[in-house]
């Protein structure tokens, strides 16, 4: 990898990992490569058995300058990111609604499953959850020193 030479990162890998609050699945940057890496320490026997093996998470060896670990976001973030879109809401009945699934002890899941009830709220919320997942991804590059450029999925290698 050239110092200061941006590495391809496909955004919405990065998202699905910030996102991603599984306690057996592990998220890896390559620095070198801009690939994000998914480790799980779950994987099913090829048999008829379908309990699971565990695996080890991403092998020590290749725990490196190379390679550094994606956490997820923190749940804290992702409900004031929640509250911040519901106060930005004009209509006072969905407004309340929101703020009543967030109360909720499943607040994540009770929150998406009301906006499904909303189309065009949930389009409007996608739009704004994606542009603040971004932003913590390019705070998270920046102070691990990573040049980069978002690249599209379906960009030719």
């Amino acid at each position: 990898m050239t110092p200061g030479k941006p590495i391809p990162i496909i955004l919405d890998d990065l998202i699905a990992a910030v996102e991603d609050h599984c306690s057996f699945s592990y998220y890896y940057l390559d620095r070198k490569t801009g690939e994000v890496v998914f480790q799980s320490e779950r994987r099913h026997r090829s048999g008829a058995d379908d309990s699971p093996d565990l695996d080890n998470p991403f092998p020590e060896e290749n725990k490196s300058e190379r390679f550094i670990p994606v956490e997820p976001m923190e749940s804290r973030r992702g409900l004031e990111i929640m509250k911040s879109f519901i106060a930005s809401l004009t209509e006072s009945e969905i407004r309340s609604r929101l703020m009543d699934a967030i109360s909720k002890r499943e607040f994540f899941r009770s929150f998406k499953d009301l906006l499904y009830d909303y189309p065009e709220i949930q389009k409007i919320w996608h739009d704004r959850h994606a542009g603040e997942i971004k932003k913590i991804i390019e705070e998270w590059l920046q102070y691990n020193h990573i040049a980069y450029e978002f690249a599209s999925s379906k960009d030719p290698e």
